[in-house]
C-alpha cells in the first residue's frame, strides 16, 4: 500500500496501491468493500473530499481521477503532468480546488468542476516533488522535495485560487 485516507463521514478507509486499484474498507466490519480499477500505473496517494462525496487518486500514469463515492465510478480525468504524479489534495473549505504535485517537479491547481489545470507552479524545487499539504483554513500549501527542501506558499499569492 502507498496511502490510507479516512472517509470523513462513513466508517471507511480507502488504501491506495502499487498494483493500480484502490481498495475501500468498512474498518468497523474488518472487510473489504469495494476495488477501484481504472489507472494503468501504480496508484501513489488518494484522497477524500471533505463531504465524502469524491475521492481523488493519482498515478505513475501521469494521471488524476476524480471517483464518484456512491457508484464507485470514475467521472473526471485531469492530465497535464508530464511524469508520475506523487500527490493530491483537495483545498478546504468547499473542497472545489485540488492541488498536485509531480516527479515532473511542478505543483498544479485544478478546478474539480471543470477539470481543467488553473495554475502550474513551476519555479521552488529543482527535483521531484513528493507531498502537498494544506493547512485546514485552505491558506497555506506546503510541499515537500527531493531536493531536501520545503516550501511553505501562500495560496492568496497563487493566482486562479478562489475564496
Amino acid at each position: 500500500m502507498t496511502k490510507v485516507a479516512l472517509h470523513p463521514i462513513y466508517s471507511d478507509v480507502a488504501s491506495s496501491s502499487e498494483d493500480g486499484t484502490v481498495k475501500i474498507w468498512d474498518f468497523d466490519q474488518g472487510e473489504l468493500t469495494h476495488t477501484l480499477k481504472g489507472h494503468t500505473g501504480g496508484v501513489n496517494y488518494v484522497s477524500y473530499h471533505p463531504n465524502g462525496q469524491t475521492i481523488a487518486t493519482c498515478s505513475t500514469d501521469q494521471t488524476i481521477k476524480l471517483w464518484n463515492y456512491q457508484t464507485k465510478a470514475v467521472f473526471k480525468t485531469l492530465q497535464g503532468h508530464e511524469h508520475e504524479v506523487s500527490s493530491v489534495e483537495f483545498l478546504p473549505p468547499g473542497g472545489d480546488l485540488l492541488i498536485s504535485c509531480s516527479r515532473d517537479q511542478t505543483i498544479k491547481l485544478w478546478d474539480t468542476s471543470t477539470g481543467y489545470c488553473l495554475q502550474t507552479l513551476r519555479e521552488g524545487h529543482s527535483d521531484w516533488i513528493r507531498k502537498v499539504s494544506v493547512n485546514a483554513k485552505g491558506t497555506l500549501l506546503a510541499s515537500a522535495s527531493k531536493d531536501q527542501s520545503v516550501i511553505v506558499w501562500s495560496m492568496e499569492k497563487i493566482k486562479g485560487c478562489k475564496d
